[in-house]
C-alpha cells in the first residue's frame, strides 16, 4: 500500500478532523480570497485611471510650503518669481513632448458685454466696465486646442508672424461673440486702465471710476477667430463650476507680445504711484503672470520629469499634474489596497500558525502509528509525503470553494468601502484646486465616483484565480511542512518502548 491509499484511508477514518480542516481553511481562505479579488479590482482600476490621466502637468505656487515656512519663522519669506527663461528651460527637458506659458493680465471693457448677459456673475465688473482676462498664446499651435480645451469654429489661430510681433489680433468664444455681435474682422476696444489709489488706505469697488483714473491706454483688438469650449467643469460645487465656465467663456486669447506690452505698461504706471516700492523697482519685468503646461512624453515620467523641474524652479514653486486632482480617490483607493494588503498578510499568518498547530496536534495524536511505520521500515519522507497528502487534499477542496465565496463577498463590501471612502473624501472639503482646474484641463479628463466604481470590478479572472491559488496553497504547504520537523525527530525505538 502506497503512501496516497494510506492518506485517503486516514481521512475516512478520522472525518471529524478533516470537518473541522476543511472549516478552518474554507473561513481563512474566504478573507484571503477576498483580499486578493479586491487588490487586484483595485490595481486594475488604477491602471485605468493611469491610461485615461495625460501627461499633463503646471508649475504652481506652492501655498503650503509658504505657509509652512511663514509659521516656523515668523516672517514672509523671499520669493522669486517664474520667468519665461526658466519655464523655457522646464520646458527644453527631455521629458518634455510640447510645453506653453501664456502672460495673463485683465483689460476692462466700456463696450463689451461679459457673459452670461443679465446674470449675477461671481466675478463682478468694475465701477461699469467690463474685465476681461487677456490669455497670452506662446506658439501658434495653441495648446488649448490640441488639447482639446476648446476648439476654432470660425476663423483661424494666430500666425508665427503675429505671435512674434505686437499684433493685436484676438480670438474670442462663440457666446462673447453672439452677446456682443461680433463676427471675424470685428473690431472692439480695451482699456488698460490705472487708479489713482495714492490717497486710500483700502481697495474699493465704488472708488475705481472715471474721476480717479490716474493713466490710460485704449487697444484695439481685430476678431480672426472665434472657439466653442469643450469642458464641462465638475468640481462638485456648483458655484465654482459656474464661475470655471463663465471665465473660460469670456477669455480673450492675444499673442503673449500683446499681454506682455499691457502688463509692462500696468508696471511702469504702478512704479509712478508707488515710488518707494523696492519690490516694484527690482523685479516688475518678472511679475507677469505666467500660465503654464508642460506635456509629457508619457505618464510613467511624471516623476522623473518633478524631480529634474525642482532643480530648475525658485523656492516655493512646485510641480502640479492632472492626477493630483484625483486625489481623493487615489487615496480611496490606497485606503482599500492597505486595509485588504493588511487582511491578507493577517490571514497568511493565521493560517501558518492554526495550521501548524493542528497538524502537530495530529501528529502527537499519531505518534504510535508513525512509529510502527518506521519500525516496519518505512522511509520517514513517504510518511511526510502521506501528512502533506491528507493536509493537501482537504484544503484544495476549502480552497476551491473559499476562492468563490470570497470574490462574492469581495464585490459587495469592499465596492461599498470605496464608494464610502471617495465620497468621504470629496465632501471634507479639501478638495485640491490647482491651475491645471482653472484651466479646464482636470475637468477635461474628469473621472466621477461612478466612473471609478463602474471600472471596480471584482471578477474571477485568471489574475485573480493564480494570485489566490499560489498564496492559499503556498501559506498550507508553509503551515503543514513545519511540523513535519517533528516526523523527522521521531525515534523508533523510543516510540515503541
Amino acid at each position: 500500500m502506497n503512501f496516497v491509499q494510506r492518506a485517503m484511508i486516514n481521512l475516512r477514518r478520522n472525518e471529524n478532523k478533516s470537518v473541522i480542516l476543511f472549516l478552518i481553511v474554507l473561513a481563512l481562505g474566504i478573507v484571503m480570497s477576498a483580499a486578493i479579488s479586491s487588490q487586484v479590482a483595485i490595481q486594475n482600476v488604477d491602471l485605468n485611471l493611469q491610461q485615461k490621466l495625460p501627461p499633463i502637468v503646471t508649475i504652481d505656487f506652492d501655498d503650503a510650503g509658504f505657509d509652512a515656512c511663514v509659521a516656523s519663522t515668523g516672517r514672509n519669506p523671499e520669493v522669486e518669481f517664474l520667468t519665461s527663461d526658466i519655464l523655457s528651460a522646464v520646458g527644453a527637458l527631455s521629458y518634455v513632448r510640447d510645453y506653453n506659458y501664456s502672460v495673463t493680465t485683465v483689460l476692462l471693457a466700456p463696450e463689451l458685454e461679459l457673459y452670461p448677459s443679465g446674470e449675477v456673475r461671481f466675478a463682478p465688473t468694475l465701477a461699469g466696465w467690463s474685465d476681461f482676462n487677456l490669455i497670452g498664446v506662446h506658439s501658434s499651435g495653441m495648446l488649448d486646442i490640441e488639447e482639446g480645451i476648446i476648439e476654432l469654429t470660425v476663423g483661424r489661430p494666430f500666425t508665427n508672424e503675429e505671435l512674434s510681433s505686437s499684433t493685436y489680433a484676438a480670438i474670442i468664444s462663440e457666446e462673447l461673440a453672439a452677446l456682443n455681435g461680433l463676427h471675424i474682422g470685428s473690431k472692439f476696444t480695451l482699456d488698460n486702465i490705472i487708479f489713482d489709489s495714492r490717497n486710500v488706505g483700502e481697495w474699493f469697488s465704488d472708488f475705481e471710476t472715471e474721476e480717479n483714473i490716474f493713466a490710460k491706454q485704449t487697444y484695439e483688438f481685430e476678431v480672426i477667430g472665434i472657439f466653442n469650449s469643450l469642458v464641462v467643469f465638475n468640481t462638485g460645487n456648483e458655484r465654482t463650476d459656474a464661475s470655471l465656465s463663465e471665465s473660460l467663456k469670456n477669455r480673450i486669447y492675444v499673442p503673449n507680445l500683446v499681454a506682455l506690452e499691457a502688463h509692462t505698461y500696468q508696471m511702469e504706471q504702478a512704479l509712478y504711484l508707488q515710488p518707494n516700492n523696492q519690490l516694484l523697482w527690482e523685479n516688475h519685468a518678472d511679475l507677469a503672470e505666467l500660465r503654464n503646461t508642460f506635456i509629457l512624453n508619457d505618464s510613467r515620467d511624471i516623476e522623473s520629469f518633478e524631480a529634474a523641474a525642482t532643480l530648475l524652479i525658485p523656492d516655493f514653486w512646485t510641480i502640479v499634474s492632472v492626477s493630483d486632482s484625483f486625489d481623493e480617490i487615489i487615496a480611496a483607493m490606497d485606503f482599500i489596497d492597505h486595509l485588504t494588503a493588511v487582511a491578507l498578510w493577517v490571514v497568511c499568518g493565521a493560517t501558518v500558525l492554526i495550521v501548524t498547530l493542528l497538524t502537530i496536534l495530529s501528529l502527537r495524536e499519531r505518534k504510535q502509528e508513525i512509529g510502527i511505520y518506521l519500525a516496519l521500515g518505512e522511509k520517514k519522507g513517504r510518511l511526510i509525503l502521506q501528512i502533506l497528502t491528507e493536509v493537501m487534499v482537504v484544503a484544495l477542496v476549502a480552497i476551491a470553494a473559499s476562492l468563490v465565496v470570497g470574490n462574492v463577498f469581495a464585490g459587495g463590501i469592499s465596492e461599498m468601502m470605496l464608494r464610502n471612502n471617495i465620497e468621504a473624501g470629496l465632501s471634507s472639503g479639501d478638495v485640491a484646486f490647482s491651475g491645471l482646474d482653472r484651466m479646464g484641463f482636470s475637468s477635461l479628463y474628469y473621472a466621477s465616483t461612478e466612473e471609478v466604481l463602474a471600472a471596480y470590478s471584482v471578477s474571477l479572472d485568471a489574475t485573480t484565480i493564480a494570485l489566490f491559488f499560489v498564496a492559499a496553497i503556498g501559506t498550507v504547504l508553509v503551515a503543514t511542512v513545519i511540523p513535519m520537523l517533528y516526523i523527522v525527530r521521531f525515534n523508533p525505538k523510543k516510540i515503541m518502548l
